[in-house]
């Protein structure tokens, strides 16, 4: 499991400023929204600001 919404997001689709990082685990959309959909909203500011 990822440790951030940011990791979990940037392995799912990716980011413009890295390359998307090796990763062993699966990576679905429904496992990022249900994260996503319980995050506080600090976590979801850090994400949106560092994508």
């Amino acid at each position: 499991m990822h440790s951030t919404l940011t990791e979990h997001a940037r392995c799912l689709y990716g980011d413009e400023h890295r390359p998307t990082p090796e990763c062993g685990l699966e990576h679905d959309e429904h496992s990022f929204v249900e994260a996503l959909t319980f995050a506080d909203a600090d976590s979801i500011l850090a994400m949106l600001r560092e994508l």
